[in-house]
């Protein structure tokens, strides 16, 4: 019953992010489970949000996440189950299995994914199991199994095994939406 603070949230009086995850992190083949998003997505301390929150010059290896996110706030989000924004990041051989589910909200906006945002950064081996709903129609949404939003980024030899029941205009089994050379490869 604790509401999840994700990792890399620190930010100055201005607004400004003062620290984010910049490291390797080695899942080593666990398993962090029961995580319940639900609480804080959407309130303006986390426009990002995930089990980290910001990633930048990172390696994320070997992590399985589960859990859930009933959307019950509004606003624009970066969700990734694993990393809210990844740039200049490694994320490989990781597994996502939480469920995203919106039925009541219109007004919200942003990315779901295992990665939210992914900037110059590749994605590899990795996995969603988690099924995602989104039953309103809302305006600017990117949703995807491993990314919701890829700019210069790759995602290689992941898989999707989720169910995504989507109204958003930006809807992929593996990306969302992919910006700026982009590229998917052996993925299914």
């Amino acid at each position: 019953n604790v509401a999840w603070k994700p990792i890399g949230s620190v930010f100055a009086a201005d607004g400004t992010l003062q620290h984010y995850f910049s490291g390797k992190f080695y899942g080593n083949g666990h398993t962090i489970s029961n995580l319940d998003f639900s609480e804080n997505y959407g309130k303006s301390e986390y426009p990002s949000f995930g089990f980290f929150r910001e990633v930048y010059g990172a390696e994320i290896s070997g992590l399985t996440i589960q859990g859930k996110l009933d959307v019950s706030n509004a606003g624009y989000v970066y969700f990734g189950t694993v990393a809210g924004v990844a740039a200049d990041s490694k994320i490989f051989d990781c597994v996502s299995d939480v469920s995203f589910t919106d039925t009541e909200r219109a007004d919200i906006n942003g990315t779901v994914a295992m990665c939210g945002y992914a900037i110059n950064s590749t994605i590899e081996y990795c996995q969603n199991k988690g099924n995602f709903s989104i039953t309103k129609d809302v305006t600017s949404f990117q949703m995807g199994g491993i990314v919701g939003l890829a700019q210069n980024s790759t995602v290689q030899y992941c898989a999707n095994t989720g169910n995504l029941t989507s109204w958003t205009p930006c809807t992929g089994g593996i990306v969302g939406q992919m910006i700026d050379s982009s590229k998917i490869i052996n993925c299914y």
